[in-house]
């Protein structure tokens, strides 16, 4: 049996709720640089989220839209995914369901 690799991702969105994916960032334990891809939304960035993350929309203007399938290789297959707010980041990647951690319930189950 092969084990799957951990792979800790994150997201940041076009609004700080129900935003659609800016950009993603995945690290797989044990390696030192994280995997950074940043994409043109379907709707334009609003000031808050710019706060957050500094992304802008001129930064995106030329870039291409988020398509799972570009990441669904290293995610589906091979990874059990570890995410601070697994049900926000699988929401803007389109609901897809992989394996994968909440860092949030953890932290919650283990600060009780």
């Amino acid at each position: 049996m092969k084990l799957k690799e951990i792979l800790f991702l994150d997201s940041e969105t076009t609004q700080k709720k129900d935003g659609r994916l800016v950009q993603l960032a995945t690290m797989k334990f044990g390696e030192v640089k994280p995997y950074v891809v940043t994409y043109k939304p379907a709707e334009p960035i609003s000031i808050e989220a710019m706060v957050v993350h500094g992304i802008t929309n001129e930064d995106v203007a030329g870039l291409l839209p988020f398509s799972f399938s570009d990441v669904e290789k290293d995610i589906v297959k091979n990874s059990i995914v570890v995410a601070h707010n697994a049900p926000f980041d699988i929401s803007v990647m389109g609901g897809r369901e992989f394996p994968l951690v909440d860092l949030s319930i953890l932290l919650r189950w283990i600060t009780r």
